[in-house]
């Protein structure tokens, strides 16, 4: 009886360590519930500003639900091992852009296209340069509409 009592109590033990909050942050991000991903990684940074990783899920989980604003100041921090620093860089340049920032999303895109050795992305990095450029050319147009 006392085996059984123990063995039950090892086993509830373990089912209840496999299904640990982290895990479910991933499950509701690979699922889309990228709300869920916010709060379980900004409470994680509440204690670990720092901690790469939960920055990057919280970066991505803005991006993805649309929100790419917001994701700048978790894509500054969203470096470590594990993480492709590429596409970290291709969207921290993005979520610049969005903010309005675009020297700083020049000098990002501009990095990227020079150290990056996946031509694939070195490509997207000058298009995404060309794009920028182009506002700056859009800006320099003489508009003839007043908005009231």
């Amino acid at each position: 009886m006392k085996i059984r009592i123990g063995s039950i109590l090892i086993f509830s033990f373990l089912l209840l360590a496999s299904c640990g909050p982290e895990k479910k942050a991933m499950k509701n991000f690979k699922m889309g519930k990228y709300e869920n991903v916010i709060q379980y990684y900004t409470d994680v940074l509440e204690k670990q500003p720092n901690n790469a990783k939960a920055n990057y899920y919280v970066a991505e989980s803005f991006r993805l639900s649309n929100r790419i604003p917001e994701a700048e100041k978790f894509y500054a921090k969203a470096s470590g091992p594990g993480i492709n620093s590429d596409s970290v860089a291709l969207y921290y340049a993005k979520s610049l852009q969005a903010n309005g920032k675009y020297e700083e999303a020049k000098t990002v895109l501009n990095e990227l296209q020079s150290e990056t050795k996946d031509e694939v992305m070195r490509t997207r990095a000058r298009k995404e340069l060309d794009g920028l450029n182009y506002v700056n050319k859009l800006d320099e147009k003489k508009n003839y509409y007043k908005i009231k």
